[in-house]
């Protein structure tokens, strides 16, 4: 069941990259594969966190899913301020 769970919350990472990269501006848009190794592992991570500091009584709602968005949405808002350009920071 864990590893059920990680590949669920590596591809929740990987489908918010991609949705990512179709709303960045072209010119903005980061690498298609850093952006999607970024929201993986995101995704992976913030899964891990939020199920492991989730209250066990909510096993109906789907918080590892949950985690998984936020943790990946949290790891490309990093990766955008710390990998663009200076001259886009403005």
């Amino acid at each position: 069941m864990a590893l059920l769970s990680g590949i669920v919350w590596i591809l929740a990472g990987l489908i918010l990259a991609v949705v990512t990269l179709a709303v960045s501006p072209s010119e903005q848009a980061p690498p298609a594969g850093m952006t999607a190794a970024v929201g993986m592992a995101g995704g992976l991570v913030g899964g891990f966190v939020i199920k492991s500091l989730a209250n066990p009584t909510l096993s109906g709602f789907p918080t590892g899913i949950v985690g998984s968005g936020m943790g990946a949405l949290i790891a490309l808002t990093i990766w955008d301020l710390v990998a663009r350009p200076a001259h886009r920071r403005a």
